[in-house]
C-alpha cells in the first residue's frame, strides 16, 4: 500500500516498519517496540479522554470532535475508541487496513503483560467488522461504565455524519464534513 503525505496534525507521529503512522493511543509491544494495532494503550486512552487529546496525533481538540464506527455507533452515540480532529479521522478511513477495507475480519490479540486490552462484548458496538464506517462530528462527550466497561457516550444529535467504505466516502453527492473550528 502507497501511504499518502500526513496531514499537518500528524506529520510528528512516529511510523511503524510498513510506514503507518502509529496513533497516540495505540499499545507498543515492550519486548519489541513495535505496535500492536489489534491493542489500546488504556493509559493513554484515559489520557486523551480527559485531556481532550485526538486519540490519532495526541494534540489537544478544539470546539468540534469526530469519531469513527460503524452503524450501531451512529445510532446510539457509544464508543469504545476515543474522538479524532477531522483530518486524522479521515486519514484513517483513507489508510488504516482495518476501517479502509470493507472485507475482513477481527483478529484476536493476546492479552499484553503491561497494558489492560478490553475484550469488549457489548450491545452497544458491532461484535463483527462492519463493511462500511461513519465519521460522526460533535461537540461534546463523556465517559460512563457500561456492564464494567469503560465506555465513551458523544453528544447527540450528530452535528454531520459521512459514510465511508472501502476507504472512500460513500457518496460523492454527499457534503463532506467540515470542522468549523
Amino acid at each position: 500500500m502507497n501511504i499518502p503525505a500526513l496531514p499537518p496534525k500528524m506529520m510528528h507521529m512516529k511510523r511503524d516498519k510498513r510506514g503507518f503512522p502509529i496513533p497516540f493511543v495505540q499499545f507498543i509491544v515492550p519486548e519489541t517496540g513495535e505496535p500492536d494495532f489489534r491493542v489500546v494503550d488504556q493509559s493513554k486512552a484515559a489520557k486523551a479522554i480527559a485531556q481532550r487529546l485526538c486519540a490519532i496525533c495526541g494534540k489537544k481538540m478544539g470546539a468540534h470532535v469526530f469519531f469513527i464506527g460503524g452503524p450501531k455507533c451512529v445510532e446510539n452515540g457509544y464508543f469504545i475508541d476515543g474522538p479524532v480532529h477531522l483530518e486524522c479521522g479521515q486519514f484513517a478511513l483513507r489508510t488504516c487496513p482495518h476501517l479502509a477495507r470493507s472485507k475482513g475480519r477481527y483478529s484476536q490479540a493476546s492479552k499484553p503483560d503491561t497494558a489492560e486490552q478490553l475484550i469488549v462484548d457489548l450491545d452497544v458496538v458491532d461484535p463483527n467488522k462492519v463493511t462500511t464506517f461513519a465519521l460522526m462530528k460533535s461537540t461534546r462527550y463523556h465517559t460512563e461504565t457500561m456492564d464494567g466497561y469503560p465506555v465513551i457516550k458523544a453528544k447527540m444529535p450528530w452535528k454531520a455524519v459521512q459514510w465511508w467504505c472501502d476507504g472512500k466516502p460513500l457518496r460523492k453527492d454527499e457534503p463532506a464534513v467540515t470542522d468549523m473550528d
